[in-house]
This record gives structure tokens, sequence and C-alpha cells, in this order.
């Protein structure tokens, strides 16, 4: 792990964050193991992020190349349901037990509006907290995953992205609630890697980040 835990999330996202946390408040907690990594997640990691460049670079999302992105996300969620998930899930008890449910929501609501993420709200922070204990961050990568099939399966070919703009679809209705589930989900959980820090937040904050980042070249191209 990197002094700067903030460079280190944001590097393995390959998204820039804007999350921002005074040092001293990383500084009081305890460093996660020496020499921890996970080679897995790098690559998989490594390979979405190939394939959102595809994506960005084509400009004309080719339907192969989403079923790629689905297939390593399936991948992604089952490495974090068997190594990840428990962790987060008793990092985020811990500091429930530690603040109450009110006072975790309303630290987590703080945080995200001194970061000008104004359209997060108590009851949609309460909400994805409940979802992330019941499904974990596996839970959060198969409803990307899953939005992204729906756009494969049900999204017109041969259109220019001119041409899709302003129409209406359910894919796309599907997609924008997708987004803001994952950007409360990401507030989270990048959130609780400086507040509880250990690689297993940090690997959650990553992924999380990087699938928003998925979601939002998919509204770019196809809504």
């Amino acid at each position: 792990m990197t002094p700067d835990r903030r460079q280190f999330v944001a590097s393995l996202a390959g998204v820039p964050l804007l999350f921002q946390f005074p040092r001293t408040a990383v500084a009081q907690r305890s460093a996660p193991p020496a020499g921890f990594s996970d080679p897995v997640l790098e690559q998989i990691i490594a390979d979405l992020r190939e394939l959102r460049s595809e994506v960005e670079a084509d400009r004309a999302p080719r339907k192969q190349t989403l079923r790629a992105i689905e297939t390593t996300l399936g991948i992604q969620a089952a490495h974090f349901s068997a190594h990840y998930d428990a962790h987060v899930r008793t990092a985020l008890r811990r500091r429930e037990a530690r603040l109450g449910r009110a006072g975790l929501v309303q630290e987590l609501l703080n945080g995200a509006h001194d970061r000008k993420q104004h359209d997060v709200t108590y009851q949609a922070i309460d909400a994805a907290l409940t979802r992330l204990d019941e499904r974990g961050v596996s839970g959060a990568l198969r409803d990307v995953r899953q939005a992204i099939r729906n756009i494969r399966l049900n999204a017109p070919d041969g259109l220019q992205p001119a041409a899709l703009r302003g129409m209406q679809f359910d894919y796309c209705s599907d997609l924008r609630w997708h987004i803001q589930l994952l950007e409360t989900m990401v507030a989270i959980a990048c959130s609780m890697a400086l507040l509880e820090p250990g690689p297993f937040g940090e690997a959650a904050c990553g992924a999380l980040t990087l699938a928003l980042g998925l979601l939002y070249a998919q509204r770019m191209f196809w809504c």
C-alpha cells in the first residue's frame, strides 16, 4: 500500500476521485497488512480499464465489447463475494456500532456534501447501506453487469449516437437508476476506505468507482 491512500485508490480505479479527506483522519487509523496484494483483482481491474478505453475511443461501442465487459464484471463479482464482501460488511457494521445508524448515515452525508455531492441524500445513503449489507459489493457489481447486459440486448445496432439521444428506451431509465445508486455506493465505499483503512475497503472503492465509470461511458453513447 502506498502512504497516500487517496492516490492509491484513484490509481486502482483508473478514475480521478473527487473525495478529499484530511490526512490526519487516515493517520489516526492502523495501517493495512504490509505487502498485501491481489494479483487476480489487479488483472481484472486492468482488463476492465482496457475495455472502458475501447468504448471511449471507439465512439461506436460494439456489442462484443459489452459482452466482454459483462463477463469480466461477473468474474470480479465472484472474486469480491469470495474474498472481500465479508470484510467490507464487518467494517460498515463496526462503524455503525460505534456511531449508531443515524450517526453513520449523517457522517457519510456530511462527507458527500463537503465534496459538493449535493444530490446525495440521507435517504439514499441509508438505502445504499442496507443494500451493501444485504448484497455486498459483489451485488453492486452484478447490478452494473445487468445494466450493461440490458443495453447489449435492447439497444439498436447500426445507429449513430446523435440518432439515439433524446429517444426514450427502458434501458436508459434503468441505466440512470443504476448510476444514481452506484454514485451513492461509491461515496460510501471511498469514505469507508479512509475512515476504516485497509486493503478491502480500498479495493471496494476502486472497483465501484471503475464500475461507475463504465456506466457513465454507456450513458454517454446510448442515452
